[in-house]
């Protein structure tokens, strides 16, 4: 995974919550197995026991997840 996506995951995560809004990811189910770049959004392997394949991606929207929230 690129530097830049775990990035914007954590950002976009952390802002929502700092904004009072609840964050949410859209795991299309990609795995990179054909597809494009931008298509890839898969954050788990579902053909294989729901296996994790962007362990950075998951790390960062778990870490922007810490964020408090304002109220």
């Amino acid at each position: 995974m690129v530097a830049s996506r775990a990035y914007y995951l954590k950002y976009v995560t952390s802002k929502a919550k700092a904004c009072g809004l609840v964050p949410f990811y859209w795991d299309n189910g990609s795995t990179g197995s054909g597809e494009s770049d931008a298509d890839q959004f898969g954050l788990f392997d579902r053909s294989n026991g729901m296996k994790v394949i962007d362990a950075a991606g998951l790390g960062a929207i778990r870490q922007g997840a810490a964020t408090a929230y304002p109220y």
